[in-house]
């Protein structure tokens, strides 16, 4: 592979349990700590201050925006089958030149998309938001995630825009090699799934090895580790644990019928796309 490997999703979509299952296979089984993911954000600050050579705390969000692609291209002979991160949306931010990462320096994506009904929910708590606020910021094309106006994020801004327009960006990306898989078929079917993320990336993918890291990243397991020892991805206004409870269809009991009318609405026509009845 050349280029950078990209495991892409709107925020809360299943990133981080695909980066704990991929790292622990390429580990032969054994699990990651929670906060030794091998797998790095592809907008960690430290990442652009190198690249740069100047400190990004001392940059504008806008000149952050329209240094990212520059840097993208400059990592990629670096790239060395590196897994990346990421919750961008593939557009052009506001005042910026292009997306965050130059389609040319991008060998592969493998995006993880969930029902936004429940991305909603999980929204809401992880960033202590009502869940009026976060039906309202899956349908906001100007939404933006990591701004903070008391201290220094460890990650750059990251330019959402809408849910529908996030999925878009990424599956009708002209000229990108993109695996799209399912929150909701990870679970159904982790071993198929999983086993097809593993292809895609060149990683081991044999049966044994997959049941050993689904086993070994079994929410139960996650979740207690978070418990006993916590996670420094989880955010700073969070109402809940990071891994609250990793389900399929938990908007049918926590989501008003308003707000779940409101998100048919905003994504019927993407929701229909990826199979979610709208």
């Amino acid at each position: 592979m050349s280029g950078l490997i990209l495991l892409a999703s709107y925020p809360k979509s299943g990133n981080t349990w695909m980066r704990l299952v991929l790292e622990t296979l390429r580990r032969e089984g054994q699990r990651p700590a929670l906060d030794a993911l091998g797998i790095e954000s592809a907008a960690a600050r430290l990442r652009y201050d190198q690249a740069l050579d100047i400190e990004t705390s001392d940059l504008s969000p806008l000149e952050i925006a329209r240094a990212r692609p520059w840097v993208s291209a400059q990592c990629r002979a670096a790239a060395d089958g590196r897994i990346l991160k990421m919750h961008d949306a593939n557009l052009t931010p506001p005042g910026a030149a292009g997306p965050p990462f130059d389609p040319g320096a991008v060998d592969r994506v493998l995006y993880i998309v969930r029902d936004p009904r429940d991305v909603a929910l999980s929204f809401a708590r992880h960033f202590g938001f009502s869940l009026d606020q976060a039906v309202a910021s899956l349908a906001d094309t100007a939404f933006w995630m990591g701004r903070s106006e008391t201290g220094l994020n460890p990650n750059l801004e990251q330019f959402l825009s809408s849910w529908s327009r996030h999925v878009e960006s990424w599956l009708d990306a002209p000229g990108l090699t993109i695996l799209c898989l399912r929150y909701e078929d990870l679970l159904q079917a982790p071993l198929e799934s999983f086993a097809a993320a593993a292809r895609f990336f060149g990683l081991p993918a044999d049966a044994d090895l997959l049941g050993r890291a689904v086993d070994a990243c079994a929410f139960a397991a996650l979740a207690a580790e978070e418990r006993a020892l916590g996670f420094r991805e989880r955010h700073w206004d969070a109402a809940a644990p990071f891994f609250y409870r990793g389900r399929a269809g938990a908007w049918r009991e926590g989501l008003p019928a308003a707000l779940v009318e409101a998100i048919g609405r905003d994504h019927g026509p993407v929701m229909r796309r990826l199979g979610y009845e709208a």
